[in-house]
């Protein structure tokens, strides 16, 4: 897959796209039904051009790829902002009876009037002509963060020292050089398992600044980002970007999130008090004077924690915990609770020659593709997401989704690609958004409504997904140990659960934390303030860790590179408290499969054919609240 090839596909669909809207226009149908399917052509011919593009400007190995990609997308976004602000188009729809349409139909059309006001339609010609120079600036400059954040891999030298507590396997593969350093990078499979293990503080320090340092250049890029933010939502009549963000989601308001927070972090007060007196408990120990915890330090201390409360230390279960076997285990588990089956397959083209592909069926009919992309390299996204790569609709597209992850690569390791436990909680995450598109691909009819119903809720799958790692049952299906062959043993899987919410108190405080620095660098005129220092006094309002000082902080954070996320991070909390109620309706246990059933056909499938909080309903008999979080959280330790 070249660079040529992706610039011939783009254009071409965009040429198609383009030819689509000037028919559209010019004598839009007038009965209802083939004036909305007119209208959703239009949009998954763009949603297929900017979905591809999206991932592969992530993954592809080549910069010249890379470069066409974004390119593209540039050139979608312009189309697709066009698009949402055709008068002609929105005019045809507005005259609709809905009164004569199905429910889904119904909702394609809402949900798209919707996004068109939201894009600038009722605008006069001027303001619509800012609001699409502004869009596109957006674009621009969330790439060039991206970017910044995708290229920068730091290298540290660290003393031989920083080994100290580190698994025999990470040793291996970090060898001491004839200097007596040790290199280590801020890739997540060096840096992750440093910042837990090693009894090095100035070690841990060394590697954090690092870490917290990248991407310099995004300063500037993300303070103009958020002033262009912001500007777009005043020129489209909102008071300021959160307001815009967050109005076509669940949480609806920035009032509703700062509530939320309010009300979370009451809750986790009691068990964060007892939680954060253990860890320092544990900092005296090292250090007599130690009257605070670095932030950076927070899984350090955890780790020890849990090591000595419940005899759990995550080292321990790293030999049963091998890529490869983790990988099939999750595929077994999707075919196993959902009905659906994986089989490897070589496509015609593929962008790097590591990624695995899969065709999927579900209850014996196809059903999509799937796509793994498992490993660190350069040039490629450096975090844990899934993405759309082709939309799912009923008969008519079959989905394909993408897992782009940075695991431990068996092909790169000196012994056996070995995973934390955290790592694999991680994966089984990210696959439940390929399990939500793979279902709803096969049950949605609109393009419009082939997405989670509202975004506040599409991390609700995955957060629920997470709780099969910690099962018995699950765990001792695949988790052989690398040498021995021999199962992992019911105890340590017993004191892996004993030791799972522990710390839950402080790390829910500090989500709340970084959910309230991101709905606050997009409240007001962001010229006011630059954000690293805006984030750094939110943090110190309302975070027991001490925050690391002089670093880049929030300007490496993914997710304000991504809209979706960037006024509200506050979904992963939301999402957290939907899923929680979701396992109350496995009143039996997670491996019900007749609930795992409904849950896939209640809450998975119905996209956005119906609101999220609908969907839930459906599955649990009742509205859901936050009463199975909140309980959780209080027995935490």
């Amino acid at each position: 897959m070249t660079a040529a090839d992706i610039r011939s596909r783009g254009e071409g669909r965009l040429a198609d796209a383009r030819d689509r809207l000037v028919k559209l226009e010019a004598s839009a149908p007038r009965e209802p039904h083939a004036l909305l399917r007119a209208v959703d052509e239009l949009q998954l011919v763009l949603w297929n051009v900017a979905s591809e593009v999206s991932v592969l400007m992530n993954v592809h190995p080549d910069v010249a790829a890379r470069e066409v990609c974004e390119a593209i997308q540039r050139e979608s976004t312009t189309l697709s902002v066009r698009v949402a602000q055709s008068r002609p188009i929105y005019d045809a729809l507005s005259a609709v009876d809905r009164t004569a349409l199905d429910g889904p139909a119904r909702r394609a059309v809402e949900l798209t009037l919707m996004d068109m006001r939201r894009a600038g339609v009722a605008l006069d010609e001027e303001r619509r002509k800012r609001a699409q120079e502004l869009r596109a600036r957006i674009t621009r400059l969330s790439q060039d963060y991206g970017r910044n954040i995708r290229d920068d891999v730091r290298t540290v030298e660290l003393p031989a020292s920083a080994l100290d507590g580190l698994p025999a396997d990470y040793r291996a593969a970090h060898p001491v050089g004839a200097n007596g350093a040790v290199k280590v990078t801020t890739d997540p499979p060096d840096h992750g398992p440093l910042m837990t293990y090693s009894r090095d503080k100035a070690a841990r320090l060394a590697l954090a600044r690092a870490y917290y340092d990248r991407a310099p250049a995004n300063v500037s890029i993300f303070d103009q980002l958020r002033a262009a933010r912001h500007d777009l939502a005043v020129t489209l009549g909102y008071p300021d970007f959160a307001a815009y963000n967050l109005e076509d989601k669940m949480m609806a308001t920035p009032e509703n999130v700062d509530r939320f927070l309010d009300d979370v972090r009451a809750a986790a007060r009691a068990p964060a008090d007892r939680q954060y007196a253990a860890l320092l408990e544990i900092a005296k120990r090292d250090d007599p004077a130690a009257t605070e915890i670095g932030s950076w330090d927070i899984q350090y201390h955890l780790a020890r924690a849990k090591d000595e409360r419940f005899r759990f230390d995550p080292r321990e279960v790293r030999p049963y915990l091998e890529y490869r076997s983790v990988r099939q285990a999750i595929l077994d588990l999707a075919s196993e609770l959902f009905g659906l089956t994986f089989t490897r397959i070589d496509p015609e083209e593929t962008w790097h020659e590591s990624v695995e592909h899969f065709s999927v069926t579900m209850d014996g009919k196809p059903a999509g593709f799937i796509s793994l992309d498992m490993h660190p390299r350069p040039g490629k996204n450096k975090w844990f997401t899934s993405f759309g790569y082709r939309l799912g609709l009923k008969g008519r597209q079959l989905p394909h989704n993408v897992l782009v992850c940075n695991f431990p690569d068996p092909s790169a390791s000196r012994g056996p690609a070995l995973m934390e436990h955290q790592q694999v909680v991680t994966f089984f995450h990210e696959f439940g958004h390929l399990v939500h598109g793979i279902v709803r691909g096969n049950a949605v009819e609109w393009a419009r409504l082939g997405r989670p119903a509202e975004n506040d809720f599409m991390e609700a799958p995955s957060r629920f997904l997470e709780d099969y790692i910690f099962e018995l049952d699950v765990l001792r299906r695949f988790a052989k140990h690398v040498e021995t062959g021999a199962p992992i043993p019911e105890d340590l899987v017993k004191r892996v659960q004993a030791a799972r919410d522990f710390g839950r108190g402080v790390t829910v405080e500090q989500s709340a934390s970084l959910s309230r620095q991101s709905l606050k660098l997009h409240q007001g005129d962001p010229r006011a303030r630059d954000a690293r220092s805006l984030a750094r006094e939110w943090a110190e309002r309302e975070q027991r860790f001490t925050q690391l000082d002089g670093s880049n902080w929030p300007v490496n954070w993914e997710h304000m590179g991504n809209e979706a996320y960037s006024a509200a991070y506050a979904t992963y909390l939301w999402s957290d408290c939907i899923a929680a109620d979701i396992r109350t309706g496995f009143a039996n246990g997670l491996m019900d499969r007749a609930a795992a059933r409904r849950y896939r056909d209640l809450v998975l499938a119905p996209g956005g054919n119906i609101p999220a909080a609908d969907a839930v309903a459906a599955f649990l008999g009742r509205p859901y609240d936050t009463r199975a979080f909140k309980e959780r959280l209080a027995k935490s330790g």
